[in-house]
């Protein structure tokens, strides 16, 4: 508190609510401590002015600035009307008692997801890496006010398509035809939206240009060369033999890999350096036979660039990029990067020679960049598998065609998911299909688990009895805050809610509240979604409590005013927290509260004045999810 003889400049008069103030003789006024700031300009009279243990006497032609939560009250105990004018308004950074986070950056972030070969529908193991990862990063980054561009799509042209559609006696158009719309619904299902998605072989306009400019750029850097190298031939078919129709030994891990990459070590496969290469679907043993092939030069001093920029990225799902790339270059398995293949289909680069994987992952980023001239923050979320190829690679192509650094993907790598401890197997009929699965199931609540159990440095496990405890019991505990409180509502009745008086355990729940905030966002923006949960669960307990203990003021209007006003404020934030992993449910919430997903971080430490308390809508959304669990089982 500080009392002065002129108007304190902190208070601007122009944008604060003004009241005029009359206290009569022998009268005095509540003790009033809110989160406001406040100023009383006392234009008559005198009084005894208090705050908490000081007194002091005031008179007309004083100023008195009260901080938020500061108690205060004056008595009138002169012969006239004690007049003053009160000016306040929310001073939020004092409260929170830290500096404003600093605004969203200028430019977009771009946001790529790993494109799925369309020879399959989704199952759980999928959605649980990039497709999870890239949204929750999208719906944070957006909710913070950002602006973001998110991009995906199917990846056509490799012959893991020809091989499925052998193995299943359909033709290869049907298969992808079936399998690309089956993907497009198991992504809307599980709410994982795209600005761009690219079909398995794009034919806009606006491709065929990026596809030409980024080949005669590619074909034009110095970098480029021809080998002649010994590729795997099959006697019996008198053909080359490359990506899935090859396996050997990885050259880098030793392990048994595909001529693409290898699940276990995540390196990028030229065929030609497979240790004994054999054909997958007969087994025979293939000789090798000369062959001439485009190559990309690896630059040791662009690697190191490119390993600094990793490694500023600086969270635990980009240093698994960064640590891959160090142990690739401790081993010296990087070796020059094939940009042309002899697989049947795909992008003519000369002759009967196409695109390799590798480049044809770069043109669709490139792509994406042509869309979005404006980005300067480039994430491209994928598996393990695809840390070589993605994650080193593809920036690498695109660094020396003359993108500029900060438009370089960086990868967001996450590790394998498994199903009851054992490898999600599309082959070995070992997954959960997510399209049945987010039909029996609420989408939030898959995508609540899958965050729960996601770990930026090591495998998740997929169990459906744990997904049932913890979903079950992430439902209750939300349909008990949400049901206390909406009875608590009733003991108030009609009327505006409005915070009044704080007490100790207001200021600290809404402090704790605000900070849960702040660490979500950080979490999430740190590819951390479990981090996150774990402090959405602190905050339920503690708002559960508080709304317990709020019923011992049922009888007293005037502070059950200020628990309700926090009680809703409490439902806000909780769907502001909820809102990247959670979007069905934190939208209703949202939604009842009168605000939503775009001013919703702009409103965030606004305790509000609300006309209504109603949250029956949110609590039918939880009796719906709750009710889909209790039928399957």
């Amino acid at each position: 508190m500080k009392i002065t003889n002129t108007f304190p400049e902190s208070i601007d008069v122009d944008g604060v609510n003004v009241r005029e103030m009359t206290v009569a003789p022998k009268s005095k006024t509540q003790i009033h401590n809110h989160h406001d700031r406040e100023c009383w300009s006392i234009t008559q009279g005198e009084g005894l002015l208090s705050s908490g243990l000081q007194h002091f006497r005031v008179s007309a032609g004083d100023h008195i600035e009260f901080a938020p939560f500061e108690t205060h009250m004056i008595s009138n105990d002169g012969e006239q009307d004690l007049c003053f004018t009160t000016h306040w308004f929310t001073d939020w950074e004092y409260i929170v008692d830290e500096p404003e986070n600093k605004e969203a950056d200028d430019g977009t972030l771009l946001i790529g997801s790993a494109f799925p070969s369309p020879n399959g529908p989704l199952h759980l193991g999928h959605l649980s890496g990039p497709f999870l990862m890239g949204d929750i990063m999208r719906r944070s980054y957006s909710l913070g006010g950002g602006k973001t561009f998110s991009y995906c799509g199917t990846f056509g042209n490799t012959n893991h398509i020809d091989r499925t559609a052998e193995a299943r006696g359909v033709t290869y158009d049907d298969l992808v035809e079936r399998s690309e719309n089956t993907i497009l619904s198991d992504l809307d299902l599980f709410h994982a939206h795209y600005d761009s998605f690219l079909p398995h072989e794009p034919t806009t306009v606006d491709f065929e240009l990026a596809k030409s400019k980024y080949t005669d750029a590619l074909l034009a850097s110095s970098y480029v060369y021809e080998r002649e190298v010994m590729h795997p031939y099959s006697e019996s078919t008198q053909t080359f033999v490359s990506e899935s129709y090859v396996s050997g030994s990885c050259p880098c891990c030793g392990a048994n890999t595909i001529g693409l990459e290898c699940e276990s070590c995540g390196m990028y496969q030229d065929e030609s350096r497979l240790i004994r290469p054999y054909h997958t679907v007969t087994k025979e043993t293939l000789v090798h036979r000369s062959v001439k092939l485009l190559y990309l030069r690896l630059d040791r001093d662009i690697l190191t660039r490119l390993a600094e920029q990793i490694y500023s990225r600086n969270t635990a799902a980009s240093r698994l990029c960064y640590d891959s790339l160090q142990n690739y270059l401790a081993k010296d398995a990087l070796v020059d990067i094939p940009l042309t293949s002899l697989r049947e289909k795909g992008y003519q680069v000369r002759e009967s020679q196409v695109m390799s994987v590798a480049m044809e992952r770069g043109l669709r980023s490139y792509q994406a960049l042509l869309q979005c001239p404006s980005t300067n923050r480039h994430l491209w979320f994928c598996g393990f598998d695809n840390v070589c190829a993605s994650g080193i690679f593809v920036p690498y192509i695109l660094k020396v065609i003359g993108i500029p650094d900060e438009q370089l993907p960086v990868a967001i790598v996450n590790n394998f998911s498994l199903l009851e401890n054992r490898k999600f197997s599309t082959g070995g009929n070992h997954a959960i299909w997510a399209n049945s699965f987010l039909r029996d199931y609420s989408a939030d609540l898959v995508r609540l688990h899958l965050a729960h159990i996601h770990s930026p440095r090591a495998e998740s496990n997929f169990k459906l009895e744990s997904f049932y405890s913890h979903a079950t019991g992430v439902v209750s505990a939300l349909s008990d805050v949400f049901e206390h409180g909406q009875a608590l509502a009733l003991h108030f009745g009609e009327g505006k809610i409005e915070a009044g008086p704080w007490l100790v355990d207001d200021i600290l729940l809404y402090r704790e509240i605000h900070e849960a905030m702040r660490h979500c966002t950080e979490c999430y923006a740190s590819q951390l979604p479990a981090a996150a949960l774990r402090r959405i669960d602190r905050v339920l307990e503690s708002v559960a409590t508080y709304v317990t203990e709020s019923l011992y003021y049922k009888d007293d209007r005037n502070t059950l005013r200020t628990r309700l006003a926090l009680l809703l404020y409490a439902y806000q934030s909780l769907a502001y927290c909820l809102y990247p992993v959670m979007p069905e449910l934190s939208s209703m919430i949202m939604y009842s509260l009168g605000v939503n997903s775009s001013t919703c971080h702009a409103k965030r430490k606004e305790v509000r004045i609300a006309e209504r308390f109603d949250m029956h809508p949110v609590l039918d959304c939880l009796t719906h999810m709750k009710n889909k669990i209790c039928h399957q089982l």
